[in-house]
């Protein structure tokens, strides 16, 4: 009987730690985007104000300014304990600036 009473406490624990792991996915894409606009890369190799940032696959977006586009990746950096996942930019490519 006793042990019950320390297993229904770990079990909860283990559930509410779990549920605080993942944002929900406004949230998530929030942090995405952050990311992309935090990139000192993609600030140096586009020109102009952002017009649109659009997602193409996971992880994948399309950037777009007045002048430039560019596909940006982003490289997911999952927590070390409970928490919400990072992003920041792996890669800046096909960059078109007319």
């Amino acid at each position: 009987m006793f042990r019950h009473l320390f297993v229904v406490p770990a079990v909860l624990a283990a559930v509410t730690a779990s549920s605080f792991a993942a944002l929900p996915p406004y949230w998530d894409s929030v942090r995405q985007i952050q990311a992309i606009l935090d990139s000192e890369e993609l600030g140096a190799r586009v020109h102009g104000a952002i017009t649109s940032i659009r997602s193409l696959r996971d992880l994948t977006f399309q950037v777009e300014t007045r002048s430039c586009q560019a596909t940006v990746v982003l490289e997911a950096i999952p927590p070390d304990g409970p928490g919400a996942t990072s992003y920041v930019v792996e890669t800046v490519m096909d960059v078109v600036c007319q």
